[in-house]
């Protein structure tokens, strides 16, 4: 987004990413005047105190991401996430803090008393994660996720309409011959704006459902006046079009413009704030069912914020994340999006399944392991074709 939209931005985005790490030292500095501000193991609880309390604040925050968060350094240790159930991200950063300054003090009983915290968690995390463990019903599904494989600059481009369409329809019907009841598109990939208002694109999308005998979540842009929606909407195997799932927590100066809408209109007229779009937020979260199955939707960085997740996951057997990531200019920004993935299905104890149109697809389990996915340089285009099955205790 810095690079983008130019100095204004980035000076926004530098400043609501440090302001919450300035919080760490608030504990220490309280712990000061107390009469135990001598002793190593208080100086190391501040530690933990202050890295759980800039944790709490980052996610509060209308840019706060769980990528940022020091529990995302462990996203891909199961055992490690076993706790998030019970303490939270928050709670994380505070364990990580506290064991950190203990094995860095360099004195011998702390860095001993260090190894050995590391290593109750570690029991406590398998422990967990084996008195977890579930046994698998019958009852599967079939799911797709497609990822299209455009470069930001290709999606939009007018001359490239017609291929992207054609991309969707194959990708969807391998799919199907793969055995998915499901397929999932990822973000804004349909190429034209207002897809749900077009006769002649509701009409052969639900002509390919209905042929194919497969549900679609079919994602695209919505036209509201002048503002835009970013739609998610379900294609039952009748080729009609059911539920449909809004946005509803949009990306700053880059979707919207954080500001009164007084002063919106005359900033869209100056650069670099013309080349942010109009969107707006969508209302309701509805389930979405598949056969006996039900799921919501969270789209790309709705999936990054904890609380808006943790909303979405009461009464579903999993969650779906459509994103484009495409915007991205470094693979480890894709990497990362993805680890949220990853700390919602372990923090919430819900598979979750994410389809990008560039970037990293896969599923993660409801313990945060990494079933299937794909690495994040990847550019062109794939089906990522799972059998998901149900869980019972």
């Amino acid at each position: 987004w810095a690079l983008s939209y130019g100095f204004l931005a980035w000076f926004a985005l530098v400043l609501a990413r440090a302001l919450p790490w300035v919080l760490i030292a608030i504990p220490g500095l309280m712990m000061e005047k107390s009469r135990f501000s001598s002793r190593l193991t208080w100086e190391a609880l501040s530690t933990g105190l202050g890295w759980g309390l800039s944790t709490w604040f980052l996610l509060c925050g209308w840019t706060g991401l769980d990528w940022e968060s020091p529990m995302a350094a462990l996203a891909h240790w199961p055992v490690a996430l076993a706790v998030l159930p019970w303490i939270g991200l928050q709670g994380g950063a505070f364990l990580v803090g506290l064991v950190s300054h203990l094995i860095c003090s360099g004195k011998k009983k702390p860095v001993l008393f260090g190894l050995f915290l590391i290593g109750l968690w570690a029991i406590l995390g398998k422990t967990s994660l084996e008195n977890r463990e579930l046994s698998e019903q019958n009852s599967s599904i079939g799911i797709a996720l497609v990822q299209t494989g455009w470069a930001q600059d290709k999606k939009w481009d007018e001359a490239n309409v017609q291929r992207a369409k054609e991309r969707l329809f194959a990708q969807t019907e391998e799919a199907a011959a793969k055995g998915a009841e499901l397929v999932v598109w990822p973000e804004t990939s349909w190429p034209h704006r207002g897809m749900r208002k077009r006769p002649r694109d509701t009409r052969s999308i639900g002509r390919l459902a209905r042929r194919l005998q497969i549900t679609i979540l079919a994602s695209s842009i919505e036209e509201n006046g002048e503002q835009w929606l970013n739609s998610v909407s379900e294609v039952l195997p009748s080729g009609r079009f059911g539920a449909e799932y809004q946005k509803r927590r949009l990306v700053p100066f880059a979707e919207y413009l954080p500001v009164p809408k007084r002063f919106e209109r005359t900033l869209r007229k100056r650069e670099p704030f013309s080349r942010i779009s109009p969107f707006r937020s969508g209302r309701g979260n509805p389930i979405f069912e598949v056969r006996d199955w039900a799921y919501r939707i969270l789209v790309c960085y709705e999936s990054m914020t904890p609380r808006m997740a943790k909303k979405s996951v009461d009464g579903i057997d999993f969650l779906v994340i459509p994103t484009n990531d495409a915007p991205f200019l470094f693979d480890y920004a894709k990497e990362a999006h993805f680890r949220s993935a990853i700390l919602r299905a372990a923090e919430f104890q819900c598979p979750v399944l994410q389809a990008a149109n560039t970037g990293v697809t896969g599923l993660v389990d409801s313990f945060g392991r990494v079933l299937s996915r794909t690495e994040p340089g990847l550019s062109g285009p794939s089906v990522k074709f799972l059998r998901l099955k149900r869980k019972s205790i």
